[in-house]
């Protein structure tokens, strides 16, 4: 249990940078008139090669010092610098399906003493992680999308709480509808949750979500 801070640093630089995969992987020179198999095959290819990868560079250094509570010998201290960020790729649709990923990484450097971790911005005795936070299979056919597995979700009640190194994700199934003008409609169920510094997904029932000081009992149930 900590006090209010009586001193609090934060800082925080973000960097996002969007790369066809095709600037990546060069996708060789099509055949004249290829066989009906091969082109088949070739479009399968192209999902692939017409995806691209996205990198969201971050820089973080907070340091926070706590009042004294009780019988404390001395303030809380959070202090932690990290660089990091995530790494994702996102193929191309083929006949409405598709595939994503991010993994998530946040490396402490220099600073980092264990007894002044907590901050949410690397592990809780300041330990860097890595995290594959996005693993997803989506379908989309006219207005709809279906997303399943792990997902992020910006709601006003569920969101990604996207101000630290790295993002809380959902394990879920999520269907967004846009037949409406201007309005999208969602329907989700979740049932594991990432916290900012976790490196798994925890039951949302019964584990509370690291650094957020959310029970995840107040979510509602299913």
């Amino acid at each position: 249990m900590t006090g209010r801070p009586v001193q609090a640093i934060w800082f925080c630089l973000v960097v996002i940078i969007s790369i066809p995969t095709c600037r990546v992987f060069a996708a060789p020179a099509p055949a004249a008139s290829p066989p009906v198999a091969a082109s088949k095959k070739s479009r399968l290819a192209a999902a692939f090669l017409d995806g691209f990868f996205a990198v969201n560079l971050r820089g973080f250094y907070i340091n926070r010092k706590f009042d004294k509570i009780g019988g404390e010998p001395e303030h809380h201290i959070q202090e932690s610098l990290a660089i990091g960020g995530g790494l994702g790729y996102k193929t191309a649709p083929w006949h409405g399906l598709g595939l994503g990923g991010v993994v998530y990484i946040s490396q402490g450097v220099l600073i980092n003493n264990p007894n002044f971790g907590g901050g949410g911005v690397l592990g809780p005795e300041n330990q860097s992680y890595a995290v594959l936070g996005q693993a997803y299979l989506q379908y989309s056919i006219a207005a709809s999308t279906l997303r399943i597995y792990r997902q992020a979700i910006d709601t006003p009640f569920i969101n990604n709480d996207d101000y630290k190194m790295t993002i809380k994700t959902w394990e879920a199934y999520t269907l967004y509808n846009r037949d409406l003008p201007d309005t999208t409609l969602m329907i989700s169920h979740i049932w594991r949750i990432k916290g900012w510094t976790d490196t798994g997904f925890q039951d949302r029932k019964s584990t509370r979500l690291n650094s957020s000081h959310i029970p995840l009992s107040r979510l509602p149930s299913s």
